[in-house]
């Protein structure tokens, strides 16, 4: 059984989960253990998002939204799913309001989605807010980080509340039931998600 031991350090969140027993010996352990393990999500979700973000606005210059929409349509998926193969983890866009249904947060994941709300609407929500916890899964231990998404002035093409015919047109027809409208710039948009084998 796994105890939770919940701190805040600034605007950082960090839920380290820290077996029943612990003596110092086993503490310091974990303590290293996160340490390796926070350091290496936060890097890989340094990595993706530069990359991704790189690969969006680029594609935004060249055609406008629509081809940035085609680019979120055939290659996003394919781009994260290599990024964090070559990198040893399993990563994901995910958010409540999805275009993609596979962006559809799993349990785990909407749980710390709400937490990140929560912090927003009460002005807790900052560049540096993460979520990291080390849980076991079907005897197996795992890494799992989330690091939240905002919206930037860039994301209200695709994604904001005064969307152009074309846009809205080429939306309905390659996400017929998509949800990623109407946000404001600095909304919450979804979370990284990221899961790592631990050792």
């Amino acid at each position: 059984m796994l105890k939770r031991n919940m701190r805040m350090t600034g605007m950082v969140i960090l839920l380290i989960a820290i077996g029943g027993c612990s003596s110092p010996k086993q503490s310091g352990k974990m303590q290293s253990m996160t340490k390796k393990y926070l350091s290496g999500a936060r890097t890989i979700a340094t990595g993706f998002q530069k990359e991704l973000s790189s690969i969006l606005k680029k594609h935004l210059l060249a055609g406008g939204p629509a081809e940035a929409i085609a680019v979120c349509a055939d290659t996003a998926q394919e781009l994260t799913r290599a990024f964090g193969e070559t990198r040893g983890a399993i990563i994901r866009r995910v958010t409540m309001k999805p275009r993609n249904p596979a962006d559809a947060p799993d349990e785990y994941e909407k749980a710390i989605l709400e937490k990140f709300a929560e912090l927003q609407q009460e002005g807790k929500l900052s560049s540096r807010s993460e979520y990291f916890e080390i849980v076991e899964i079907n005897g197996e231990k795992k890494a799992r980080y989330l690091k939240p998404l905002t919206i930037v002035p860039v994301c209200l093409k695709c994604h904001g509340t005064n969307l152009s015919p074309g846009v809205t047109a080429l939306l309905k027809e390659r996400y017929p039931h998509d949800k990623a409208v109407g946000y404001n710039s600095g909304d919450l948009r979804g979370a990284i998600s990221i899961v790592m084998d631990v050792e």
